[in-house]
């Protein structure tokens, strides 16, 4: 459950400067309706992303407007993160906004709606298509803090007033329980497959199964199972030690590496979670002067190295990369399975020693 005390305190919403248009009882009764209507369809979607995606499709429908979107703030990072578009380039899913930035910024720094008769009003706009349109921003708000942002869009000579915005702000009270609930269940679900993949990869680790075949089922779970855009597990090299080598790849490096590949200990954070033999977590690996890109990955916002180690000797490590930051139930899990991977790497090391101790005696 959310900690609703990391979210900021929403500032009074002043609209006092916009002339208030008066509704028709005939629209009141329709809107009315039509909210209840939303309402319930909402009330019964716990998958965020389709849940969003229809509480933004609604809220078009509503007022009458051709576009928008929603974002979801992050505390941790101060930014919100679109989440959910309608008719908009689908570029737009992901974007993020900082205080100010764009019509979500706008709301993110006022911690109010705001609204511009035109979009190339808009300090630091950032769509040039949409300078022929209204604009009406209104941040979605419970129990007084900020949980994301609506946007909505309409081309002149519609206008948005402050009616709307209090339409909007209705269906945003329903909306942050709604989302409130889908976040929740969102995140029981995920850590239920966390837990499963790390007991499915434990099994497998103990079932004789080929260490390299094993790794590599590893890779492609992690990536399958909880969604993270890129895996690597590097193993450090037996002849060299200050070097990995960069054979079992899954998710996108998939596709963007192909052959064996090798990185000095002394480079990266996956060396430095060999060096240091502790986990690695970077929340923004833009800020990190230790981040080596990968060509072709350019989304990439999270990494987590975490060592393999047994006894104390790091065996090699378990990269993840993903566009959110990593949690402390990420960590935990995948350093279990991190655990299940030094077993098996020893236990095939061993193994293999022996074996060539056998063939030179034979």
């Amino acid at each position: 459950m959310h900690n609703l005390a990391n979210y900021p305190t929403l500032a009074p919403i002043d609209l006092s400067t916009n002339v208030r248009r008066v509704p028709s009882v005939p629209e009141m009764l329709k809107q009315q309706e039509t909210l209840r209507g939303i309402i319930e369809s909402i009330s019964s979607e716990l998958e965020l992303r389709p849940l969003l995606t229809q509480i933004v499709r609604h809220a078009c429908e509503l007022l009458g407007a051709f576009d928008g979107g929603i974002g979801l703030y992050d505390p941790k990072r101060g930014v919100i993160r679109m989440e959910a578009i309608h008719n908009m380039p689908e570029d737009e899913l992901g974007s993020e906004f900082g205080p100010g930035l764009g019509l979500a910024g706008q709301v993110l720094e006022t911690r109010g709606v705001v609204i511009f008769q035109s979009y190339q009003q808009v300090p630091t706009a950032t769509r040039k298509d949409r300078d022929q349109f209204a604009v009406l921003g209104v941040p979605i708000a419970w129990q007084d803090r900020l949980i994301g942002v609506f946007g909505l869009g309409a081309p002149l000579p519609r206008e948005f007033d402050a009616v709307d915005a209090e339409v909007v702000q209705l269906l945003g009270r329903h909306a942050a329980i709604a989302i409130f609930n889908a976040q929740r269940y969102q995140r029981e679900q995920l850590r239920a497959r966390r837990w499963a993949m790390a007991a499915r990869i434990g099994r497998m680790a103990t079932s004789g199964l080929e260490l390299k075949a094993l790794l590599q089922t590893t890779a492609n779970e992690i990536h399958e199972s909880l969604g993270y855009s890129n895996v690597a597990i590097p193993l450090v090299d037996e002849n060299d030690p200050s070097r990995l080598v960069i054979e079992v790849l899954g998710g996108g490096y998939r596709e963007l590496i192909s052959g064996v590949h090798y990185l000095s200990i002394e480079q990266g954070i996956m060396g430095a979670a060999v060096r240091e033999r502790r986990v690695q977590r970077v929340d923004d690996v833009r800020t990190d002067p230790r981040h080596v890109p990968t060509p072709g990955a350019e989304n990439i916002q999270s990494e987590l190295a975490i060592p393999i180690l047994l006894r104390g000797e790091v065996l090699g490590v378990l990269n993840i990369e993903g566009e959110t930051p990593f949690t402390d139930d990420d960590v935990s899990s995948l350093r279990l399975v991190a655990d299940h991977l030094a077993l098996a790497i020893q236990n095939s090391r061993l193994l293999a020693r022996a074996r060539r101790v056998q063939a030179s005696q034979g």
